[in-house]
This record gives structure tokens, C-alpha cells and sequence, in this order.
């Protein structure tokens, strides 16, 4: 099973956990796939404005260091 076929399942288990939206995150950039390392840092962005916090440095700088890689 694929680390991607994991955070999916993580995520349909707790749609929202942090740790798998940055799993996500890492796998679908690596993969090149720029449309859904955009689609899931929004999600982390709304899971963070429905709990009414801030991501954690760390998946702050990640978030911004990949979307930042826009073609």
C-alpha cells in the first residue's frame, strides 16, 4: 500500500487530522502534482480557521515553501 493510499484512508477515518493533510501535502508535491498540494493546503488553512488556531511553524513554512513553487 501506497504512503498516498494511507493518508487517504487517514484522512476518511479523521478528515481532520493534521497529520495526515501534511502527509498529503508531501506525497502530492513530490508527485508533482501542484493542484492538489494547492487543494490540500487550503484544507489545512480551513482546518485551522474552523478550530479557530494557527498551523504549527513547521506546517506553516512547509505550506509556504510548496505552494510558493506555483508554476
Amino acid at each position: 500500500m501506497s504512503r498516498s493510499t494511507d493518508a487517504m484512508r487517514g484522512l476518511q477515518a479523521e478528515p481532520v487530522s493534521e497529520v495526515s493533510l501534511e502527509t498529503l501535502l508531501r506525497i502530492e508535491y513530490r508527485a508533482g502534482n501542484l493542484a492538489a498540494v494547492r487543494h490540500t493546503a487550503d484544507k489545512l488553512a480551513a482546518l485551522a480557521d474552523s478550530l479557530e488556531v494557527e498551523l504549527n511553524q513547521e506546517i506553516s513554512a512547509l505550506v509556504s515553501t510548496l505552494v510558493a513553487h506555483r508554476p
